[in-house]
């Protein structure tokens, strides 16, 4: 896997937000149609939060192009993948599993899936110049969409639906299957080769940059903004359980003083 990036050349969220803005973004668009039918891309799975995991076992991604026959590639968290050429009808088939086996054993004995999405390339290009960046992604169970597939309920464009449902929850279900996604051109990486962008940009990396980073931001205003409403609620929870042991345990003192 990867060595972290050092925190001197990986730019902040707010620092980065407001460099590119004050550097006058413009659309900008990641493919083109006659110059650049496909790009080289790279994806890494920065983190993965809720798997259920059993005793011993530890969570890592996998990705697939579907349609496309060069296999899947596994990847430990963190770790950066060079998934070769995508063209504008690709879609990323990620799963995330949980297997017991280190990387040097291999992924294939005893692997276990814990979810999975759907990320169509056409779908990121309509929004954010068809890349992710450091964007969660809510899960679904395999069993139930295998399930629902198995029904022939799944009509056309069920991916996109699927997708833009899996980016609006991932900051907002906290105790659900999420990953933590990066997607993006090979020359878009920062300076020392990983997927953290700097500040020192140039114009066309700004431009390109800018939507798939405003994405990022109003994700995570949202996660924290939800992780804080957690921690409050739970913090009520467990005053409201204090207060309750408290009048136990002074009841349990009243009987005990009246026998005395």
């Amino acid at each position: 896997a990867a060595a972290a990036p050092p925190a001197s050349q990986e730019g902040t969220m707010k620092s980065l937000i407001q460099a590119f803005a004050t550097r006058g973004c413009k659309a900008a668009c990641l493919f083109d149609a006659a110059e650049r039918p496909s790009i080289d891309a790279q994806v890494v799975c920065h983190e993965i939060r809720c798997p259920t995991l059993g005793r011993n076992e530890r969570a890592f991604a996998s990705f697939q192009v579907m349609d496309r026959h060069d296999g899947v590639f596994d990847a430990e968290v963190g770790e950066q993948i060079e998934i070769g050429s995508l063209e504008i009808e690709s879609v990323i088939y990620m799963r995330v599993y949980a297997c017991g086996r280190s990387k040097a054993g291999g992924y294939s004995t005893g692997r276990r899936a814990c979810g999975e999405v759907h990320i169509p390339i056409k779908r990121l290009l309509m929004h954010f110049n068809g890349m992710l960046y450091h964007n969660w992604l809510m899960l679904e169970s395999p069993d139930l969409v295998d399930s629902v597939a198995s029904t022939g309920l799944l009509g056309p464009g069920h991916e996109a639906q699927n997708f833009d449902q899996a980016l609006h929850n991932g900051p907002r279900q906290l105790t659900q299957t999420q990953v933590c996604v990066t997607i993006c051109r090979a020359e878009d990486l920062g300076p020392t080769g990983f997927a953290d962008w700097d500040l020192d940009a140039s114009e066309e990396q700004v431009m390109v940059r800018w939507e798939p980073l405003l994405q990022s931001q109003r994700q995570h205003v949202i996660l924290c903004a939800a992780q804080q409403l957690q921690l409050g609620a739970l913090r009520s929870r467990d005053q409201t359980e204090t207060r309750e042991i408290e009048r136990q345990m002074e009841a349990l003192h009243g009987r005990a003083r009246d026998q005395a």
